[in-house]
């Protein structure tokens, strides 16, 4: 799973890392937007069999 954060806003930077993501980098969402950071949840869904 992936989001766009915005650093600035430290409550949600806080929540996101308690429920396990990461920051992999910094991206601007659109034109003209703030600096975001690209955030990533690994769900545990690659390398599974399907079982």
């Amino acid at each position: 799973m992936l989001l766009n954060a915005r650093p600035d806003v430290t409550a949600a930077q806080a929540a996101y890392r308690s429920w396990g993501y990461r920051k992999v980098g910094e991206a601007h969402p659109w034109e003209g937007a703030a600096l975001h950071d690209v955030m990533v949840l690994d769900l545990g869904i690659a390398g599974r069999s399907g079982r």
